[in-house]
C-alpha cells in the first residue's frame, strides 16, 4: 500500500473537520484507521534486569577486576607450633631465639586453647635454614602435622565469601584459616584435615583471583 495518499491527506484542514458526524471520504477513513492501528502497534518490552543487579555497576567491577588482577602464589607448608602457659613472658621466650637465629616470620599465631584458660599455642612460620631450625626447637617449637597452604595474592571485594563458597561446594572441610589485607593485598594460612584436601583447595584457590 502506498502512504502517500494519507500523507496528503492529513496536511488538508477543513472547517468540516471538527465535526465528528461530517461526511468523510473513503480514502479519509482509510487514513484515519491507518493512523489508529499504528498508534497501538506493540512495542517490544525492554529486557528486564535480574533482581538487586545494577548492569552499569556489574560491568565496571569487571572491567576494574581485569585491570587490577594479581599473581596467587598458594604454597604446602609447615606451621611450627608450641603449647604454653598462659600467661605474661611465654611469646617473647619462644621469640627472641628466633629473631637471635634471623628469622623473618610471615605468619604469627597466639591464642588461647579452647576450653583451657591456663595453656595457650604459638604458630610461626616459615622456619628456615639449619639455624632457625636449631633456635625453634631449642625454643620448644615442633612442627605441627596439619597440613597447610600459605597464600598471598590481589585483595578485592567479596573474594573471602568466593573461597568460602568454592570449599563449601567442593565439600572441603576448614580446621583453621588465617586471612588479612594489607592495602591491594592479601595473605592468608589455611589448615586442613588431610593433605589431599589441602591439594584440592590449592586448585581452588589459583582460580579464584
Amino acid at each position: 500500500m502506498n502512504p502517500a495518499p494519507c500523507a496528503a491527506s492529513q496536511g488538508r484542514t477543513s472547517s468540516k473537520s471538527a465535526n465528528l458526524f461530517t461526511a468523510k471520504s473513503a480514502s479519509d477513513l482509510y487514513c484515519e484507521l491507518l493512523s489508529r492501528s499504528n498508534r497501538h502497534v506493540a512495542q517490544p518490552a525492554a529486557r528486564p534486569h535480574a533482581p538487586g543487579v545494577d548492569r552499569s555497576s556489574l560491568s565496571m567491577y569487571k572491567r576494574q577486576s581485569e585491570g587490577t588482577a594479581m599473581q596467587v602464589t598458594v604454597k604446602n607448608v609447615t606451621i611450627w607450633r608450641k603449647e604454653v602457659d598462659n600467661q605474661p613472658g611465654e611469646l617473647a621466650a619462644v621469640l627472641t631465639p628466633l629473631a637471635k637465629a634471623g628469622a623473618s616470620l610471615k605468619v604469627l599465631m597466639g591464642y588461647r586453647l579452647p576450653g583451657q584458660e591456663g595453656k595457650a599455642a604459638i604458630e610461626v612460620y616459615p622456619v628456615a635454614g639449619a639455624k632457625a631450625s636449631r633456635a625453634a626447637a631449642a625454643a620448644g617449637l615442633v612442627k605441627s602435622s596439619i597440613p597447610a597452604l600459605y597464600v598471598e595474592g590481589g585483595d578485592k571485594p567479596g573474594l573471602g565469601s568466593a573461597l568460602a563458597e568454592a570449599m563449601a561446594s567442593a565439600g572441603i572441610n576448614i580446621n583453621f584459616l588465617v586471612m588479612q589485607a594489607v592495602g591491594r593485598k592479601y595473605s592468608a594460612v589455611w589448615g586442613f584435615a588431610s593433605a589431599e584436601e589441602a591439594r584440592r583447595a590449592a586448585g581452588l584457590i589459583r582460580r579464584i583471583k
